[in-house]
C-alpha cells in the first residue's frame, strides 16, 4: 500500500519563520532521543537547509529505520542534509529539494534501509503495533498537531492545512502514551491518543485520509548490540 505525505491545499507545507533553542532530552527516552532529527537546520542537523519545508518525509523515514536499528546503505547514524539527501534520491531519483514525497517514495526509502512495511488506514492498527515494538509513519495536518505549541516547534504559517510525516516510536506503559519523532521538533515527545486523533484526523473513530506505514526489522535480522551488553 503506497504511503505519502503531501501538501493537502498548498504546492509546499509552509515557511518556518522563527527558530529555538534545543530543550534537554526527556527523561526515559534515550533511543529516540539518539535518533532524533530535525528537517531544517538546527543543533542536530547543523549543515541542513534553512527551512526544508519538503523535508518531513525523507527525515521521518530515516528516523523510522534508525528506531528498528536500520540505517540508508551507506550511512551509520549521521544527521546531516546528505542523508536527507539520499534518502529523497532513493525516494524520487532527484536532488530537488523543494519536492514533497509521496507514501510510495518513502516506502522505497524505508525498503532501501532492509524495513518490512506494511500501510493500514486505522490508526488503531497503528498504534497496536507500536505497543508491539513496531514503529509507524503517520501523517496528518500539522496545524492541528496539538503538541505544535511546545517551545521548540517553529511558528509557522497556519493559514490552511498542510500534510506533515511524523514517526510514532515507542509506548509508554506507565503513562499509557506515545513517543512521537516529530522532525518539526528538536527532541521527540510523549503524547497522548486523543493528540494523535487530533493530528490526523481521526477524532471520532474515523479512518485515517492517508495510510499509516508499520514497520518492522525483519525476523532474519539480528538486533544490533547495545552498549554494555
Amino acid at each position: 500500500m503506497p504511503f505519502i505525505f503531501a501538501p493537502l491545499s498548498k504546492p509546499h507545507p509552509p515557511l518556518w519563520v522563527r527558530r529555538a533553542t534545543t530543550p534537554p532530552p526527556p527523561a526515559g527516552a534515550l533511543n529516540v532521543q539518539a535518533v532524533h532529527m530535525t528537517q531544517y537546520r538546527s543543533l542536530l542537523v547543523p549543515d541542513g537547509l534553512p527551512l526544508g519545508n519538503a523535508n518531513c518525509g525523507p527525515t521521518s523515514a530515516i528516523m523510522g529505520l534508525r528506531l528498528l536499528g536500520l540505517d540508508l546503505p551507506g550511512f551509520h547514524g549521521e544527521r546531516s542534509e546528505q542523508v536527507i539527501d539520499a534518502a529523497r534520491m532513493i525516494a524520487t531519483g532527484s536532488a530537488d529539494a523543494t519536492l514533497g514525497t509521496t507514501k510510495t517514495q518513502q516506502a522505497l526509502v524505508m525498503k532501501a534501509g532492509g524495513a518490512s512495511i506494511h500501510g493500514t488506514m486505522s490508526l488503531d492498527e497503528a498504534l497496536a503495533a507500536v505497543r508491539g515494538g513496531s514503529v509507524a509513519l503517520v501523517g496528518g495536518d500539522f496545524n492541528a498537531a496539538q503538541w505544535k505549541a511546545m517551545p521548540d516547534r517553529p511558528a509557522v504559517d497556519e493559514s490552511s492545512p498542510a500534510a506533515h510525516a511524523i514517526v510514532v516510536s515507542n509506548y509508554d506503559r506507565a503513562r499509557k502514551q506515545y513517543w512521537v519523532n516529530d522532525p518539526l521538533l528538536t527532541t521527540p515527545r510523549i503524547v497522548t491518543r486523543s493528540q494523535l486523533d487530533s493530528f490526523t484526523g481521526t477524532t471520532g473513530g474515523r479512518a485515517l485520509t492517508s495510510p499509516a506505514v508499520i514497520a518492522n526489522r525483519p525476523a532474519r535480522l539480528p538486533l544490533p548490540a547495545q552498549p554494555g551488553s
